[in-house]
């Protein structure tokens, strides 16, 4: 009988060490995953004299625990001298790459009706879709804003 009572005691305690190690796993995966849930908004404007473009934008930038994300455009785009409509959302995949610095994958481009900005001049000026193009950014999280950018340029207060 003794021994019946101390198999039952060791049972409780396999099983309670083994929900603790399972919670403990689960904590140590979360705090180490290095994919992010954000979801923010941001007014945005870029100017170059130099090839006569201009962009004002409102932007709204999601990227989810799954490794997937989107980006929304809607603003107007002036291009030597010729303007145009830009309402466009950018869907893809992003992984960690190091601190901060995420790498988009596979974008997808869905445009609406009224963008008629042509590739080239966003590609040129803003983000490419070429299968070469670097697709790094970063994401610093200040206060209650993130700030969003490039690999060497702040881009945008993202909240």
């Amino acid at each position: 009988m003794k021994r019946l009572v101390l198999r039952y005691r060791e049972r409780f305690f396999l099983v309670l060490l083994m929900l603790s190690s399972l919670f403990l796993c689960a904590i140590i995966y979360d705090r180490f995953d290095e994919r992010v849930d954000i979801a923010c908004s941001a007014h945005f404007t870029q100017e170059n004299k130099v090839v006569d473009y201009y962009l004002n934008m409102n932007v709204f930038f999601h990227l989810k625990k799954d490794g997937s994300g989107m980006v929304s455009l809607d603003g107007d785009v002036m291009h030597q001298g010729r303007y145009y409509h830009l309402r466009r959302d950018v869907l893809f995949d992003y992984t960690a790459e190091d601190n901060n610095i995420y790498r988009i994958y596979a974008p997808h481009i869905l445009k609406a009706g009224r963008d008629n900005v042509p590739d080239v001049v966003m590609g040129n000026n803003f983000f490419s879709i070429a299968p070469d193009a670097g697709r790094f950014f970063s994401v610093v999280r200040i206060k209650n804003a993130y700030l969003i950018g490039s690999l060497t340029t702040p881009g945008m207060l993202c909240r």
